[in-house]
């Protein structure tokens, strides 16, 4: 069973809240792509859509060349700034990867193991949707260096490691983020902490405009907001200051620290106070050192008891990024289950995972080993060479991933290159370890934590050998010893579980600070996440599992599976462990939850999230879902407000998200529940009357007044028409009567109705009951709740036929509503999979009419798998005329695709109202924009003799943008 928590957090709603003036925002466009796979380029709404983030594969056991992925996105108008860069930022992509943004391409990258960006400020379009195209390709002759050709394969494999079917990644593997900087500002920041000094170090990087004033720096404490620190640096390509600190709360788990986070803030601005840039980033203050042999963590002697994720010996895909281990939630999951039985920190191994393993295991208080390059087993990359290229390469990527990764107080070690390709003749190990210089590379850019690697790496099937081939290859250099590689710590093996003890008193009699358990070892891991969240940070597992309008994103983990298999060998680990060095953290880690955004506007492209907390902290959105619906991830707990920006008003919501303790069980949930009003409480006043007009319709008027003031009135024919197949009872049902039937289109049949009709206006309702010639008789009402209508009609069948496709046509008109005319269909909406989108913009060929032009035109839209009453190709199709009339012909056009939905909404011409209108079990909407109308008629089931059928559909008036979720 799954124990959830959703939480409805709402402290406040409304439209009063500005959006703040940011110099940063960030729009996350992870979420549901079109894919492709080969070099086609090519996207119709039938193309296969993955995940992104996602380890995607088109076929299990193919890995595919390349592929292109698309997505598109609204960029509201409201985040224009003409004096901001806007920046694409992927955090792990490739191989090769090439990025077009509305048909122009903004760049090109080769390389998967670091973030890389491009600048698309000329390409993007505010106001309007925007496209997004990636290609990506596996690493082969002409796209693995830039400019480069490597006729040799083999040497291509260096590049990649892993061979053709592992570790190449063609694919989006991380996040994809539109970011907003200043054109000048902070370039670079990372933040230093010395436990043993009792000091905090800032450094950075500045491009600033001429006349900037000093950068002002100050440390915020993310539990209570407070500020603990602040200085001022002076401006220059560089900046560096280092500050005392006396009592800082210390970063780690169990008798080391907890996973306390502050928050340092740069603020840079004009000499007007004006401000240039801010940012905003966390940190942890955590000290890992050696002293001769020791191993301390914030001054306490350390035993490291790491692990990989659970890799199963397969040579082929399960190597690809194996069970979504950097999913965060699912990452959260498996440091859980690692600390409950005594593994302390996680190793990434063999490729840089992306920056969201770092973001999580910071807020988890868990030790990451940062790894970036493995050559691969020998059954994996068999025949790999060096390239002369390959150093300078890995060098160049050694820096770049450093400088990533370099701000998270999670790495605690680097791990450097775990081997190289197979040499060739004229590259010998001597001369590639001479050029690579790895340590070299991170030192450039860090020279605060310890690096392990080279001579205290083993790779072994067993425990117990690596005891003996420690004890051989261990030399006495001075260096610190740590064993990185284990092979074997098996869940069920009772030959892990002999050795154990005696491994781990080897290991403190030797003084090895650590090892690194790899390969098949525990805990094993059979649960999966379904889809969280498109948040982000991380990887995403198995993408082809999680369709567009995939539901089940909020079960972590499947409810039905333990979080780890039983293993001996975990519990003596964590039982030595204990009795060595002390507990290896809790198994109840405090974690920052997820926001799920629900029933915000129709209208709305984004929703963003803003730090109350912590002022200046980048505004972060992300688009809405084809539902309606966003996630976002709280980075800084506390209050929070939510902004829903479209087309529509700028909405605003209030929250508070604070840090939680994530319990230890299966399925658990971790999510706040935003719950926007669907709608505002209208001040539209709404008085009804029942009335007949000259072509004997019964009539109702719906009067409105807005604000106190007169609005018009909306028309409804009260019904305009019956319909059935059965044409039998074309004329006996006395209406405008509409037939259904394999022979349409068929005339209608015009007969007028027996008036007036005996209006019923008691309990604040409208209605009538109206008996046909034959027998049938027919009910209607009229209700208002609030800023509802509901039009009821009940029909009760005294034929002896069963009457099929029973409808009801209601033409609602609103050109006698000023604020709601449109007979230009600029403001009239249909319901579509990303929301309400504007009608005429979804028809082929569209050009507005004057309203006399327009009295015979007809725009529709209709539901998947509705047979259409006419040509569906051309979209433009004249509809014949009445045989008494030949030259009374409509034109009908067709939105491009089916919509989900039947609701059709006008918005009033100030923008700050709608009205719309829903038909339960209707087929379509459609619109004569010379009356202005909305038809979303209803369709009930087949009515039997003396049967009594129910249809209805509700016309209500919105305050501000539609709502996104319909009833």
């Amino acid at each position: 069973m799954i124990t959830s928590l959703l939480l409805s957090a709402l402290l406040s709603a409304g439209g009063d809240a500005p959006l703040p003036a940011s110099p940063r925002l960030e729009i996350l466009l992870n979420g549901s792509w079109q894919y492709a796979p080969g070099d086609v380029g090519w996207f119709s709404d039938t193309s296969l859509r993955v995940r992104v983030p996602g380890a995607f594969q088109h076929d299990d056991m193919v890995q595919e060349v390349c592929a292109w992925y698309r997505r598109t996105w609204n960029l509201p108008d409201a985040l224009r700034d003409d004096g901001a860069r806007w920046l694409l930022r992927f955090d792990k992509a490739g191989w090769y990867t090439r990025v077009d943004v509305n048909g122009t391409m903004v760049g090109e990258n080769y390389g998967s193991y670091v973030p890389f960006e491009f600048e698309v400020t000329k390409a993007l379009r505010f106001g309007e949707e925007n496209e997004l195209k990636v290609f990506v390709h596996a690493a082969d002759s002409t796209h693995t260096l830039p400019g480069e050709t490597i006729d040799d394969l083999h040497r291509v494999m260096g590049f990649r490691t892993g061979g053709r079917h592992n570790r190449n990644w063609v694919q989006i593997a991380g996040d994809v983020t539109l970011e907003k900087r200043p054109a000048h500002g902070i370039a670079y920041h990372r933040v230093e902490t010395s436990v043993r000094n009792k000091t905090l170090r800032i450094v950075g990087e500045l491009s600033c405009p001429p006349g900037t004033d000093p950068l002002q720096a100050s440390v915020h404490d993310l539990e209570t907001g407070k500020k603990v620190l602040d200085t001022e640096l002076e401006v220059g390509e560089t900046f560096e200051v280092t500050l005392p600190w006396a009592d800082p709360i210390l970063w780690g788990f169990g008798p080391y620290g907890t996973p306390h986070l502050y928050a340092l803030r740069l603020v840079l601005q004009d000499q007007d106070g004006g401000t240039v840039d801010t940012v905003v980033s966390r940190f942890g203050f955590r000290e890992l050192w050696y002293e001769g042999q020791t191993l301390l963590f914030n001054g306490k002697p350390f035993m490291m008891t790491a692990a990989t994720i659970p890799y199963d010996f397969t040579p082929l895909p399960p190597y690809l990024y194996p069970y979504g281990m950097f999913e965060p939630h699912q990452f959260t999951r498996w440091c859980q289950a690692l600390r409950a039985h005594g593994w302390n920190a996680v190793h990434n191994h063999f490729d840089s995972f992306g920056t969201g393993i770092y973001d999580v295991a910071d807020e988890l208080g868990m030790p990451v080993v940062a790894g970036l390059y493995c050559a691969g087993a020998s059954w994996l990359t068999p025949n790999s060479k060096v390239d002369p290229r390959w150093p300078a390469f890995m060098h160049d990527q050694t820096k770049a991933w450093t400088k990533a990764i370099a701000g998270h107080s999670s790495v605690v070690l680097y791990s450097l290159i775990d081997g190289v390709p197979g040499p060739s003749p004229e590259w010998p190990l001597d001369k590639i370890h001479a050029q690579l210089d790895e340590a070299g590379a991170i030192r450039a850019i860090d020279e605060t934590r310890p690096i392990v690697g080279g001579d205290v790496d083993f790779v072994k099937q067993g425990i117990a050998k690596i005891r003996e081939e420690a004890a051989r290859s261990f030399q006495d250099n001075g260096h610190p010893r740590f064993i990185k590689e284990v092979w074997a710590v098996d869940a069920g093996s009772g030959y892990a579980t002999k050795a154990m003890p005696g491994f781990l008193a080897f290991m403190e009699k030797e003084k090895i600070s650590g090892f690194v358990s790899f390969g098949k070892s525990f805990p094993t891991f059979p649960f999966h996440v379904t889809w969280p969240s498109d948040t982000g940070r991380g990887m995403r597992w198995q993408a082809r599992f999680a369709p567009a309008g995939f539901t089940g994103w909020l079960n972590w983990c499947d409810p039905d599976q333990p979080l780890h298999q039983p293993s001996d060998v975990g519990d003596l680990l964590k039982e030595q462990y204990v009795a060595r060095w002390g507990s290896p953290g809790e198994t109840e880690p405090w974690v920052y939850p997820d926001i799920l955004s629900e029933s915000h506007g129709a209208d709305t492209a984004l929703v963003g999230i803003e730090s109350l907390v912590l002022p200046g902290a980048p505004l972060r959105f992300t688009p809405v879902d084809s539902a309606g619906n966003a996630m976002l991830h709280v980075s800084y707990p506390g209050a929070v407000r939510l902004h829903a920006l479209g087309s529509g008003p700028h909405r605003t919501m209030t929250l508070d998200a604070p840090r939680r303790r994530l319990p230890y069980a299966p399925g658990y949930q971790e999510v706040l529940t935003a719950n926007w009003p669907a709608t505002v409480p209208s001040p539209v006043a709404i008085r009804l009357e029942g009335t007949e007009n000259a072509q004997h319709f019964p009539l109702l008027k719906i009067h409105l007044q807005r604000n106190g003031q007169d609005a018009g009135y909306v028309n409804v024919r009260f019904p305009e028409a019956i319909q059935a197949t059965d044409t039998a009872r074309r004329q006996v049902l006395k209406f405008y009567q509409d037939v259904w039937s394999p022979e349409w289109p068929a005339h209608l049949a015009c007969e007028p109705v027996d008036l007036p009709v005996r209006w019923d206006t008691t309990d604040g309702r409208v209605a009538y009951t109206m008996q046909l010639d034959n027998g049938m008789v027919l009910h209607a009402s009229a209700t208002v709740t609030g800023a509802v209508v509901t039009l009821r009609y009940d029909l009760e069948n005294h034929t002896p036929l069963t009457l099929e496709e029973v409808g009801i046509w209601n033409c609602i008109q609103m050109q006698l509503a000023p604020p709601l005319d449109d007979p230009l269909m600029d403001r009239t909406y249909c319901w579509t999979d990303r929301g309400f989108q504007l009608m005429r913009s979804l028809v082929p060929g569209f050009r507005p009419y004057t309203r006399d032009q327009a009295v015979n035109r007809r725009f529709s839209a209709y539901l998947p798998g509705i047979p259409k009453p006419y040509p569906e190709n051309p979209y433009i199709v004249p509809h014949p005329g009445h045989p008494d009339d030949p030259d009374q012909r409509i034109w009908f056009w067709t939105v491009t695709n089916p919509i989900p939905r039947a609701a059709i909404a006008t918005v009033s011409k100030d923008g700050t109202w709608a009205a719309l209108t829903q038909g339960k079990g209707a087929r379509g909407v459609w619109t004569n924009p010379g009356i202005s109308c909305h038809h979303a008629d209803p369709v009930g089931k087949p009515l039997p003799p003396k049967g009594r059928l129910t249809i209805s559909n509700t016309l209500r008036f919105v305050e501000g943008s539609l709502p996104a979720r319909l009833d």
